[in-house]
């Protein structure tokens, strides 16, 4: 039986920033307005504004070059490359995926079940506890499940383009307000890029947010 690869501390950070993030997103949408979504941090009134078709042009222009950039490195490999070479050791990440989206279908069946038993019944229905406590399980299955797919693609060319699209996209539409006006908080990607990561994860956690709902 092959060794199973260990997961990285950056992949699992990850995760369980998303995890974390997932919780608090239901109250994050309440400051959603016309797709823009304003936050605070460190005492500064910050906005992550809705991208304009040139913002989109650039973002287009800036990930093409990094699409292109990381075809010639080779410390990277396509997605499909990767999990051929997973398969020749034993790990077959679409058996992951497949388990991931399994649960998730039994997670979202049980939240309906839940659902639907406070319309007719008293919290403290036994039934209660326990499709409480099985979601708590899948929760934690699906955990793994993405730590280790996460480690395990972490260097893919997907990968990396898609966490180079948040990260350029954040910095191209968050801004910061300096008295009645609105201002880009930083001037560079550079600029952007040697920010401490409080700021970071905020700014991308809520540009995530606003891109979803507003290709909803």
């Amino acid at each position: 039986m092959s060794e199973e690869p260990k997961v990285s501390s950056e992949a699992k950070t990850k995760v369980e920033t998303d995890l974390q993030e997932m919780l608090v997103a239901a109250a994050a949408e309440e400051t959603i307005k016309t797709n823009e979504i304003e936050f605070e941090y460190d005492n500064q009134h910050y906005r992550i504004k809705k991208p304009t078709n040139r913002i989109r042009l650039k973002l287009n222009e800036r990930r093409l070059e990094k699409y292109h950039e990381l075809l010639k490195d080779s410390r990277y490999k396509f997605e499909d490359d990767l999990k051929k070479i997973y398969n020749e050791k034993g790990l077959n990440i679409d058996d992951l995926t497949r388990e991931f989206n399994s649960l998730e279908l039994r997670k979202k069946t049980i939240q309906q079940k839940i659902g639907d038993m406070l319309k007719t019944t008293a919290v403290s229905n036994p039934d209660l506890s326990s499709f409480s406590s099985e979601i708590e399980e899948i929760v934690r299955k699906e955990y793994e499940i993405s730590v280790k797919k996460n480690s395990l693609l972490e260097f893919s060319i997907e990968n990396q383009l898609t966490l180079f699209t948040y990260s350029y996209l954040t910095f191209l539409v968050t801004e910061k307000q300096e008295g009645e006006s609105w201002k880009p908080v930083w001037t560079s990607y550079e600029e952007y890029l040697d920010t401490e990561e409080g700021l970071i994860n905020r700014a991308v956690f809520y540009m995530t947010l606003s891109f979803r709902e507003g290709n909803e």
